[in-house]
């Protein structure tokens, strides 16, 4: 896929006594599972200056040029009252001698910054007091000076002003043209310094991405991610079919993946289609503590409508014996619907992988976090792994649940494992020996879903999807 960049450069020409200094900000937009997007615009918000504007695909150059002349000598306090410590900015419209000092409001002098040569742009000064009390700030720039009041209701370490920043100053934001370097004729300009905390947001006629806020220091390149969407005809109920009733009465919500239809949630029934009861035991065939047939861990945390029940294989197909890969096996499914085959299962897998806007990285298999539902995994730091930002998860709306897996035997006898941290499904296929084959094994830390032929003893207990026939 063509991959499409959105860059603003952010230039800052900051005077100093020395040299000219710019910040360049380059802009990239993709999904959460790394395709790119185009976007139609970017927004880039000032926070501490309290401007914003918003710029067009394409590539849109901006300039941030040192001008302080708008400015007041001194602005208002960070916080008025403050608590011992404050911290104020001087402007200084052109390069000269600057004096500071605070009075008391008798006249005393409490503290004073010595004069010095600031270049022009402005200036933090933090300012701190010993004693409460309502104080006269005074700069003296060029001859002139201006006052504002500051009232102290705290006790600062000592009475004290100190330059707080560099001879970098203040810049201005200017919007260029994007294809010369002379500025358009609605040329707006902005305030803008070192530090400044900013906002950036990118935008398509449908989507929006997530934002990015910081304190913007120096040049970078961010990237503003888009959740995925489904693709045209995906993720949304099937036609003529967006939900299924079991002969419980459960209703499953359905979901369009590719040209397939698949209901959206695992089963939870108790009775096959035309009533029968599926058996606690699966009779024959294994030993008495492998015969469960399906197990509902009900003092789980994870609700029944997300976990659905475990089931054995031969409670799934309703049968203990081989069951070919061709598609049709009802089994434990509504009428209409069946237990799709290993080879329905890897259609529907090969699709996902198949769309750049469901894969994570290179690998087609790295579509996890396309699949997998947004809540319940277990925490990852993995790239593209289901536990890594659930909130970005199920771009296909396929909304996978880490259901875990029922073990009929062990040390300790039958117990529960993986829940929280992997899903597995049943497919309709099986040997005529003790396994039959599972897919679609999704673990919360792997990009990479698990979709080549697993075999499973048939006694365990794994989660059930159904496919409409």
């Amino acid at each position: 896929m063509k991959r499409h960049f959105f860059t603003i450069a952010l230039i800052l020409f900051c005077l100093s006594v020395m040299a000219q200094n710019s910040v360049e900000l380059t802009f990239t937009c993709r999904t959460t599972v790394g395709a790119y997007v185009q976007p139609d615009s970017i927004l880039v918000e000032n926070l501490s200056r309290g401007w914003s504007e918003t710029f067009l695909y394409p590539d849109t150059v901006c300039l941030l040029n040192v001008n302080a002349q708008d400015e007041k000598p001194l602005s208002q306090p960070s916080s008025n009252p403050f608590m011992g410590t404050t911290t104020i900015n001087l402007n200084v419209a052109e390069a000269d001698v600057v004096s500071v000092e605070v009075s008391d409001l008798d006249g005393h002098l409490v503290a004073r910054l010595p004069e010095r040569t600031l270049p022009q742009g402005i200036h933090p000064l933090r300012i701190t007091l010993c004693k409460a009390g309502t104080y006269i700030l005074t700069a003296r720039i060029n001859g002139k000076s201006t006052s504002v009041k500051i009232l102290n209701v705290g006790v600062g370490v000592k009475n004290a002003i100190e330059y707080d920043g560099s001879d970098l100053g203040i810049g201005y934001f200017t919007k260029y043209n994007p294809d010369n370097s002379a500025p358009n004729e609605s040329t707006c300009t902005f305030p803008f310094r070192m530090g400044d905390k900013m906002r950036y947001v990118a935008y398509t006629s449908d989507k929006v991405s997530y934002e990015i806020s910081k304190a913007q220091y120096e040049s970078e390149n961010l990237t503003l991610v888009f959740k995925p969407m489904p693709l045209p005809g995906d993720g949304i109920p099937c036609p003529n079919a967006s939900s299924v009733i079991d002969y419980d009465g459960n209703v499953y919500n359905t979901v369009q993946i590719g040209n397939q239809c698949w209901m959206k949630e695992n089963l939870r029934s108790v009775h096959y289609a035309d009533g029968t009861t599926i058996p606690k035991e699966w009779p024959g065939g294994y030993s008495t503590t492998w015969n469960i047939a399906y197990y509902d861990y009900s003092s789980a945390s994870m609700p029944l409508v997300q976990r659905g029940y475990l089931y054995n294989w031969p409670a799934v197909v309703r049968r203990t014996s081989s069951c070919s890969d061709n598609p049709g096996v009802q089994g434990i499914c509504p009428t209409g619907w069946h237990v799709p085959s290993e080879a329905e299962w890897s259609q529907m897998l090969e699709y996902v992988g198949s769309q750049n806007a469901y894969v994570y990285g290179n690998e087609n298999s790295g579509i996890a976090k396309a699949l997998s539902s947004q809540s319940w995994w277990q925490g990852s730091n993995h790239d593209g792994a289901p536990g890594q930002d659930q909130s970005l998860n199920n771009a296909t709306g396929f909304s996978v649940y880490p259901a875990g897996k029922f073990t009929p035997f062990g040390h300790t006898g039958s117990y529960l494992e993986k829940l929280g941290s992997e899903a597995i499904f049943w497919t309709s296929t099986g040997g005529e020996n003790e396994s039959a084959f599972t897919t679609c094994n999704i673990i919360y830390d792997e990009a990479t879903v698990q979709s080549n032929h697993h075999n499973e003893f048939k006694c365990f207990g794994a989660s059930v999807r159904c496919l409409r026939d």
